[in-house]
């Protein structure tokens, strides 16, 4: 491999790519008209729609678009392509503005095969013109080797994942689920909810992720899909069944030729075990916390809140909250205060002070909030640390 390709690292690669990986790529904006047909786009006019709306829009089992035919140097190219879609989200033209010309027809064909669930303006499925991307991939590398499935009964299955930091802001954690459907989460850093929850899905579901994992014949894959590229996370699937396990590394592992089943089977492992109530945060998580039993009032529950208020949405602190989570928790021995000051949330360092949170202690550099709202022009946090002098 070239020197070139060594010398790349995740967060270049996070730019080049079409897709958010574990929520680490950048989120180039989107947009999106309420007429058809691609000269429906204004003439210069700056898009107003996140990408993150396309992604989530795009339908079927693949984390992004994508070719397979890249040569070593086309590696991490992406076709750019500008493309409309009717009412019902079926692909109605595609047009390439930018990338390597050999790729064009391909990249073309790729888009017009994909379907998107419609777009909703004011609660009408309305015609959509936007911009999406087309990975250039290396061609997938088949197994060295055909093994058979284990024999044993999903019921006694277990299914983990995990997945590592990146240089960025991708969700570090474990999850695993047990053919009873049995789930242990346990959240590290970047996501909505750290530390441990255990919980129960329906077992079919399990049962259907195994399944999954014969269909993408996941006993005959490598070990480990690695990239040279630096600073990227490493997600590692690990399966238990009759007796037998096998675990596959995949550190950006499409760009050696990863099979995309790997990328699909992390996506249904985080879909079978609801990973995005604990990740980003969800109007169900507090009612999915109640029925997996969590104590709202412990201590652990006030420390969680300290270590994921700088990410937690705002929505879900004032949910756990209202809960009974304290305020006064602490993460690395700085308050959830001063983290939430430390994050420039002020709205946050509001709730928390209406809460009862300690407006007394200080951060690390011995600053009560009273002198940071002072600092940071905070008129009305100032006036609530008044009133609960």
């Amino acid at each position: 491999m070239t020197g070139a390709y060594r010398a790349i690292s995740w967060p270049i690669l996070a730019l080049l790519a079409s897709a958010a990986l574990a929520g680490c790529s950048s989120s180039p904006r989107t947009e999106v008209a309420a007429t058809g047909g691609i000269a429906a786009i204004t003439a210069g006019g700056q898009p107003t729609i996140p990408r993150d709306e396309v992604d989530a829009h795009r339908e079927g089992p693949d984390p992004f678009i994508f070719i397979r035919d890249a040569t070593q140097d086309d590696l991490f190219e992406s076709i750019s392509l500008t493309v409309a879609v009717d009412a019902r989200g079926q692909v109605t033209e595609a047009k390439v503005i930018g990338g390597k010309t050999n790729y064009y027809a391909a990249a073309e064909e790729a888009v017009r095969r994909t379907r998107y669930k419609p777009f909703l303006r004011e609660g009408k499925a309305v015609p959509a013109v936007f911009v999406d991307y087309v990975q250039v991939l290396p061609r997938e590398r088949p197994p060295a080797r055909t093994l058979p499935m284990p024999a044993g009964s999903p019921a006694t299955a277990q299914v983990t994942m995990t997945r590592t930091a990146c240089y960025g802001t991708c969700p570090v954690y474990k999850v695993t689920l047990e053919g009873s459907g049995h789930v242990t989460w346990q959240g590290q850093s970047h996501v909505a909810i750290p530390g441990a929850v255990i919980y129960q899905v329906p077992p079919q579901d399990v049962s259907g992720l195994v399944e999954r994992f014969g269909q993408a014949g996941f006993f005959s894959l490598d070990d480990s899909y690695r990239a040279q590229i630096t600073d990227g996370p490493t997600t590692t699937l690990t399966l238990s069944l009759g007796g037998k396990t096998k675990s596959v590394k995949d550190y950006i592992g499409y760009a050696v030729g990863m099979p995309m089943s790997v990328e699909q089977l992390e996506k249904a492992v985080d879909q079978a075990a609801m990973t995005e109530l604990w990740i980003k945060g969800t109007p169900e998580t507090i009612p999915a916390l109640k029925r997996a039993g969590w104590r709202f009032e412990s201590p652990d529950a006030a420390q969680m809140l300290a270590c994921g208020i700088q990410r937690m949405p705002e929505r879900l602190i004032a949910d756990l909250l209202a809960a009974g989570v304290g305020p006064n928790g602490a993460c690395d021995g700085i308050s959830t205060l001063a983290l939430a000051a430390e994050a420039s949330r002020r709205d946050t360092v509001k709730a928390l002070i209406i809460a009862g949170a300690d407006v007394h202690v200080k951060d690390p550099g011995g600053r009560t909030i009273a002198q940071i709202a002072q600092e940071q022009k905070w008129r009305d946090v100032s006036e609530l640390v008044a009133k609960q002098r």
